[in-house]
């Protein structure tokens, strides 16, 4: 119709858009070849799939949702929401779904800390910057109040006694002999950052009597425990 409203001689249009798609149904898979071998070959994710599972933020970004659907990982992000298929190693890819707008073959990879805790994970969302890194939010034990009461008491380390206390807007802090109080904010599962020590973290391990019987540090420099002292919690 618009052809012979131009005046012009009506064009094949049809043919010439399956020629089109033809050509490009062609690259697609030279495309996929291509994209395959480059793949790293045995190369399965260091963690469980549920390790990933959770939520991670860019203050500028917003929020990427990662959950787990059977034996594999699912990805939701603003309006879009897909399954997410191993590429190798801590990479997974958005997969393709047809007749459905997602940015196809995106690359989701995931870090880890110095602990081997999944900590964050980056996609390269602008095409004309690096990828942007979401940092993973908080979640696990250290999100619960009752966990964080049962942390609560002395723990010694050789001739150092840490005492943790809980404040009245429920957060935790640690008071070790001859140093100030520091204060513990929510890390990953039981674990807590110190506020005032940039790399360092606490984890606190649960016993038989679900209260923390142990108190370990994680630090640049090692890895040490402190055990619950009870003659002290008796005394105190």
């Amino acid at each position: 119709m618009l052809d012979r409203v131009c005046g012009k001689e009506p064009v094949r249009w049809l043919e010439r858009l399956r020629d089109l798609r033809r050509k490009a149904l062609a690259q697609e898979e030279i495309d996929e070849q291509t994209r395959q071998t480059a793949r790293k070959r045995n190369a399965p994710p260091s963690h469980e799939l549920s390790d990933y599972i959770g939520s991670y933020e860019h203050p500028a970004y917003g929020r990427m949702i990662i959950t787990r659907t059977g034996d594999s990982l699912h990805w939701a992000y603003r309006t879009f929401s897909v399954p997410l298929a191993h590429r190798h190693y801590e990479t997974f890819e958005v997969r393709r779904l047809p007749y459905e707008l997602n940015p196809d073959g995106l690359a989701i990879s995931f870090t880890t800390d110095r602990d081997g805790n999944v900590a964050s994970l980056s996609a390269q969302l602008e095409p004309m910057v690096g990828d942007i890194v979401f940092m993973r939010v908080p979640g696990g034990d250290c999100m619960d109040a009752g966990f964080r009461e049962a942390c609560v008491g002395r723990y010694r380390h050789g001739s150092i006694t840490h005492v943790v206390s809980l404040q009245v807007d429920g957060q935790l802090t640690l008071k070790p002999d001859y140093q100030p109080l520091y204060h513990l904010r929510p890390y990953q599962g039981g674990i807590f950052s110190i506020v005032e020590l940039e790399g360092f973290r606490v984890e606190f391990r649960r016993g038989p009597t679900r209260s923390a019987d142990e108190l370990v540090f994680h630090q640049p420099n090692g890895t040490f425990v402190a055990q619950r002292n009870e003659f002290d919690d008796i005394s105190s």
